[in-house]
């Protein structure tokens, strides 16, 4: 019987070493005995591990690079291995990415490690299609610092062709990108699990706090997006082309474009049956348009106990609108809520529907309260401008402006009930259950 060894190393480097710093080749524990602080002459990586089953220890020490070198990477996992952990330290002010993963790797776990001011990315698993996909990964417990600062970067955490991997327990926090930069960006990843992830005070020009581009099944739990900026658009999870996404208690709040939109949950491009749970988009102000949830031709998203309260937008002829369907079909929302979102110089509203392709949609048990326009007749509860087969029923739109009318506006009047304020008035009026009701102040 054949016997697996073992090798256990304590890497004490010089203070001062050049790239390629420490190559490990061979299967073991390494822990380093002190930091490593690396001048490197070119681009390169002061880590570079190109074999299996390895785990790497930081041991608290700091792995850094002290020149300005350019395109230098922390720490290098070469294509095609298998069951290799790094975890315990810090990555500190390389030119690259802090960790790269190449693609046909598995079982590869980044833990407790603090990655600080490197330029390109902080972590980028860089897998490519059919058997080279990243697999059964996991970036746990991490924390990214003013991460993608430098002038070519994209994104603070990559994620390319990576499948059943899971990130959790996540900060990214102080970035200040220079053009179109995304905190998350994911590129065609299947049946990952996101929890725990916190991303907050970061800015940029143009900026996604997450990105979803060809994804599907992946499911998302406790994500927090708040303080951000951007000059430009700012959205926070912005989907193309991905399908069967689930997002649970997903909160974005207190962000802001000062100069363009804020959209909060942006669905477009034939992205199709996500679902949206108790997700909240709160606080927040679009220096032209502010949307809380855009669904664009789009189909079967369904949206469950969600909010979208207290936004602004602030510019001449700016939205602000909570829950937006443009041509999206056989959508769902249950016990939604749209509250308290104003615009100062145009529309305030709860729900738009607008687009000919607007069809078989379902508005069940949602409130559409104080959305607040330029004037009474800009503020409305819900607008359905065109569109076919879509069901309201037992909806309430109370006091988004003087009178019902313009509550529940293009809704069939069949299927609406205006009884007077109810200071004066008795709800009891609405005798069918499916009945919507409209309610001035």
């Amino acid at each position: 019987m054949k016997k697996k060894i073992i090798l256990t190393l304590i890497i004490f480097s010089s203070f001062y070493i050049n790239a390629v710093e420490l190559t490990i080749s061979l299967p073991g524990i390494y822990t380093l005995g002190q930091s490593i602080l690396s001048t490197p002459t070119g681009a390169d990586s002061i880590i570079n591990i190109n074999v299996s089953d390895v785990i790497f220890d930081l041991g608290g020490y700091v792995v850094a690079q002290n020149n300005a070198t350019a395109n230098v990477d922390g720490i290098v996992i070469n294509s095609g291995l298998n069951d290799v952990v790094i975890q315990n330290g810090i990555i500190r002010n390389v030119t690259s990415e802090g960790i790269l993963v190449n693609q046909a790797c598995s079982r590869i776990s980044v833990k407790n490690i603090y990655f600080e001011n490197c330029a390109s990315r902080g972590i980028a698993f860089t897998g490519a299609a059919g058997v080279n996909q990243i697999r059964d990964s996991e970036i746990k417990n991490c924390r990214f610092f003013s991460c993608a600062n430098g002038a070519s970067a994209d994104s603070v955490l990559l994620l390319t062709n990576t499948i059943y991997s899971q990130v959790s327990d996540c900060i990214i926090a102080n970035t200040a990108g220079t053009a179109t930069l995304s905190l998350l960006n994911l590129a065609s990843c299947t049946g990952c699990d996101f929890k725990g992830l916190t991303l907050q005070n970061n800015s940029g020009t143009t900026l996604d706090m997450v990105t979803l581009t060809s994804c599907a099944t992946n499911v998302f739990t406790n994500l927090i997006a708040r303080s951000n900026s951007a000059t430009g658009l700012l959205t926070g999870l912005d989907f193309s082309s991905s399908d069967s996404n689930v997002f649970n208690n997903c909160d974005l709040i207190f962000n802001r474009s000062t100069a363009n939109q804020f959209i909060g949950f942006n669905v477009v491009s034939t992205s199709d049956s996500n679902v949206f749970n108790q997700c909240r988009v709160s606080s927040c102000i679009g220096g032209t348009n502010c949307v809380g949830f855009n669904f664009n031709a789009s189909v079967q998203q369904t949206l469950i106990d969600c909010l979208v309260t207290d936004n602004s937008a602030t510019a001449a002829a700016a939205r602000c609108i909570g829950y937006l369907f443009t041509n999206a079909n056989f959508c769902t929302m249950l016990r939604c809520l749209a509250s308290y979102n104003s615009s100062t110089a145009s529309l305030g509203i709860g729900l738009v529907l607008e687009g000919t392709g607007n069809t078989n949609n379902a508005f069940i048990n949602c409130l559409f309260n104080r959305n607040v326009g330029s004037s009474a007749a800009n503020s409305r509860g819900v607008t359905l401008t065109v569109g076919a087969n879509n069901l309201f029923t037992r909806n309430i739109a109370f006091n988004n402006n003087t009178t019902a009318a313009n509550q529940l506006l293009g809704v069939a009047a069949g299927s609406v009930t205006t009884p007077g304020a109810p200071a004066t008035s008795n709800l009891a009026a609405v005798t069918a259950a499916w009945t919507n009701m409209a309610i001035g102040s």
